[in-house]
């Protein structure tokens, strides 16, 4: 059962990467999944998103240390359960939207996929236990409440919260992506073992190196009111991509190899 779920990971981990180059590159077999009006920046913003996915499930599936992926669980279900109930929404609003609907249908399904998924790790022992550096703890509880912050600004469709406009529909599904990622972090913060922290910061270093470059370029072009925006994204982003750099390959004791991960699980 477990060798199938950790190639079940995998084949997703690898399905999600596709997908994410498929909209980072504006492919239409790619965006033309997504159900309503979109732009170049927030093709790669949700290119981003699915680098995140991505990246730690190849890993959990690789490494096996499958009690890791209980954090991103938690995430998704609060992702997707928020998509599902604005997409369903949006469809009764306006039922010629079949991509809502299909969107919302698609989004119920994984919810319920990923509360199972929550129960089924919450069962299985972390495989490398060595406690969380503070530095990469505090870095997690700070990034959980400030997304919980711009996410709910983004569910609410706040004007200004984004360094580009957005459309309704991206506001507040975007609100949702930063809300569930605000469970993650702060899931990271209050289980604070290596298991936990190097799964979540191999996401955010994937979600990092997706958006930095776009950004940076986007200085040239955005609004003068957004421009504190960007600034403060473009920070955040190289802190976390820096932090997540120096423990996941620079770091003696606590840098990536499969190798402690199974001497962990074998003692």
């Amino acid at each position: 059962m477990t060798r199938i779920v950790q190639a079940l990971f995998i084949a997703v981990g690898v399905l999600a990467l596709v997908l994410a180059a498929g909209f980072f590159l504006q492919s239409a077999w790619a965006t033309s999944l997504w159900p309503f009006a979109t732009s170049r920046l927030s093709n790669i913003f949700l290119s981003s998103m699915l680098a995140a996915i991505g990246v730690p499930l190849i890993w959990l599936g690789a490494s096996g240390d499958l009690a890791a992926a209980g954090g991103g669980a938690a995430d998704m279900a609060m992702t997707h359960g928020g998509i599902a109930a604005f997409t369903a929404q949006a469809w009764m609003s306006n039922p010629q939207n079949a991509g809502a609907l299909n969107y919302a249908m698609f989004s119920g399904a994984l919810l319920i996929v990923f509360i199972a998924l929550l129960a089924w790790t919450s069962r299985l022992s972390f495989r490398d236990t060595r406690p969380t550096p503070p530095l990469v703890r505090w870095s997690f509880a700070i990034f959980s409440v400030g997304l919980l912050f711009f996410g709910a600004k983004l569910a609410l469709v706040t004007p200004g919260a984004f360094p580009w406009p957005l459309t309704r529909e991206q506001s507040v599904i975007y609100g949702w992506m930063f809300l569930g990622s605000a469970v993650i972090f702060g899931y990271g913060a209050l289980r604070p073992l290596w298991s936990n922290a190097k799964t979540q910061l191999l996401g955010f270093l994937a979600y990092d190196l997706v958006l930095l470059g776009p950004f940076i370029f986007h200085f040239e072009t955005v609004r003068p009111e957004l421009w504190w925006n960007l600034v403060i994204y473009v920070v955040v982003l190289s802190y976390s991509a820096a932090l997540a750099i120096y423990y996941l390959f620079v770091d003696r004791e606590l840098r990536l190899r499969t190798d402690h991960v199974t001497a962990s699980a074998a003692g």
